[in-house]
């Protein structure tokens, strides 16, 4: 039997209020450094934000599948779908969250920086989900429900592993593909990242959705959780092999400048 939702879970006027504030407050700073960036003709944070909230549509179906429950008085609520309510600070996160720390990704990866940037990226995504959710959740905004596992606070952990990955994936194809996202080609990213984000569940999240929705000992769940952690380290490591090889082809590399004549030894 499928684990039921609460719906009478209720969310607190002030708290759903402040939480969406928060998160305004965050999107709008992650727009102003797009918008700046946009400015010196790089527009590829304003369409990465676009896809970002785009991407968000896919969040309700993700719910369904790894079992979380919005309130469904929360305020400002966008769109529904699954059965579910999504309100605008849902919208403003995949945004801030999916859209910006993928362009931040694109943006390293463009300044030279490799694998130790991308993994402190990674670690910092899984930090700042996981701050931003445990405020949410503590809130009383939603809940995760059902057979959880490496849930201490309320907050299952292997969500963490998950949602940083598609930032890094969004990011390393941006880059691969920065040549070519020029002009109004650049509005391929608003389609792109919520594809990379739906591949990126699919590859990797399959193994706790599954288990989640299916009659088997806690420690198959349990042992489907820490699967899914695993893939997720997995596939950001290959992820991050793969664009070190990109960027020591030969012809990624810069050509050696001429060499200059050479000076003879006596004066003539």
């Amino acid at each position: 039997m499928t684990p039921v939702p609460p719906v009478h879970l209720s969310a607190p006027s002030g708290g759903s209020w402040f939480f969406t504030v928060l998160c305004v407050a965050i999107f709008a700073g992650a727009s102003g450094w797009a918008l700046a960036r946009a400015a010196r003709g790089d527009m590829l944070g304003v369409v990465a934000l676009a896809g970002g909230l785009v991407a968000s549509l896919i969040e309700a179906m993700l719910d369904n599948l790894g079992l979380l429950w919005f309130a469904t008085d929360n305020h400002l609520v966008v769109f529904h779908s699954f059965a579910r309510s999504m309100p605008l600070y849902v919208v403003l996160g995949y945004g801030f969250y999916f859209g910006a720390i993928a362009y931040v990704t694109t943006f390293s990866l463009g300044r030279g920086h490799g694998s130790r940037r991308l993994w402190a990226i990674y670690a910092v995504g899984w930090l700042f989900d996981l701050a931003l959710e445990t405020t949410g959740s503590a809130v009383g905004l939603y809940k995760y429900y059902g057979p959880q596992p490496f849930n201490p606070w309320g907050i299952p952990l292997w969500w963490m592993f998950v949602n940083p990955a598609l930032p890094i994936a969004a990011g390393g194809l941006f880059h691969v593909m920065r040549d070519r996202l020029h002009g109004v080609r650049a509005l391929l990213v608003v389609v792109l990242l919520p594809m990379c984000y739906g591949a990126t569940y699919g590859a990797i999240a399959w193994p706790i959705f599954i288990a989640l929705h299916s009659h088997v000992p806690g420690w198959v769940v349990w042992v489907a959780g820490a699967a899914t952690a695993a893939f997720s380290l997995l596939f950001v490591a290959l992820i991050v092999d793969g664009l070190e090889w990109y960027a020591r082809r030969p012809e990624a590399q810069p050509a050696a400048a001429p060499a200059s004549a050479p000076r003879p030894l006596v004066a003539a």
